[in-house]
């Protein structure tokens, strides 16, 4: 069953941690993303995230991101360093949509989250940075 973890408007979920400016916090009401579960078993092979973009009143823009699974170590959230792919690049417009795996095996059971930077520019640059989403923790046993 899919779980809706971000989404703008009055349904929104948001954890406001970490937040220093109202321009990092990028909210776009088009925008939903999702994994697959909201915990992963120690059976889980891995956690599938997907964004569309289904109720765009006909937005023409496109936003590129970059898409972390982040670890939580205790006292901070780490982007996640094992063997498997933790960090993706892509896209999303009214068109397309994203999905994106990524892999349990070699990662340790905690508390996981996945980060998505936007940007206005395929480039990713600085000055083309729109802000982030991110979803709440979910549970990884291993």
């Amino acid at each position: 069953m899919s779980r809706t973890l971000f989404r703008c408007g009055s349904k929104a979920i948001f954890d406001a941690y970490g937040v220093t400016h109202p321009r990092d916090y990028y909210c776009n009401s088009y925008i939903r993303g999702g994994t697959d579960a909201n915990s992963y078993t120690k059976n889980a092979t891995s956690v599938d995230f997907s964004m569309t973009m289904p109720d765009s009143g006909g937005d023409p823009n496109t936003y590129y991101w970059r898409m972390h699974l982040q670890y939580y170590d205790g006292s901070s959230w780490k982007n996640n360093t094992s063997s498997q792919t933790s960090t993706f690049i892509g896209y999303l417009n009214n068109r397309s949509s994203s999905f994106r795996q990524f892999l349990l095996s070699g990662r340790r059971a905690g508390s996981y989250r996945v980060l998505v930077h936007f940007y206005s520019s395929p480039l990713r640059s600085p000055s083309s940075y729109l802000g982030y989403m991110r979803t709440n923790a979910f549970t990884v046993q291993r």
